[in-house]
């Protein structure tokens, strides 16, 4: 939706409440475009409101989520043992965690060659299980690698 204000140049009727916008009043105004994805937009929706009350209408949505004091983004996995690993072990855990990313690379390039070689792709297989009792000692395995 596009939403922009400016000044009403015709009476027009609020979506939130029953008072009209007077001509000369300012007005928010909402665009919304209906159409298909890919496709190009058929037909859209106008939507006008008083600019109060569409502070209003938006002050209400909020109220109905009550408001969670967070710090920092959420963790991926919070039920895992990752929230338990000491400070000291996550500059180690993390450098495993890139090592494995790069081994699970070079097994992709590995197996989109025309001329695979299964050694190879053993090897990198054993450097995978040594990687994952690498990192269980330090905080545990993580359920993405299982």
């Amino acid at each position: 939706m596009d939403v922009w204000i400016k000044q009403c140049r015709k009476q027009s009727r609020c979506r939130h409440c029953p008072e009209p916008i007077t001509k000369g009043q300012y007005m928010v105004v909402g665009k919304l475009w209906k159409g298909k994805d890919g496709v190009a937009r058929t037909w859209t929706i106008i939507l006008r409101w008083h600019t109060q009350c569409w502070i209003d209408q938006a002050i209400q949505k909020l109220e109905k989520q009550p408001f969670i004091e967070t710090k920092g983004r959420k963790r991926l996995d919070p039920g895992h043992t990752v929230a338990e690993v000491k400070d000291g072990n996550r500059g180690a855990r993390h450098k495993i965690m890139m090592r494995r990313a790069a081994v699970v690379q070079r097994i992709k390039k590995e197996v989109e060659l025309p001329e695979q070689s299964i050694d190879k792709i053993i090897h990198l297989g054993e450097m995978l299980n040594q990687l994952r009792e690498e990192i269980e000692l330090v905080g545990g395995v993580p359920k993405s690698w299982e």
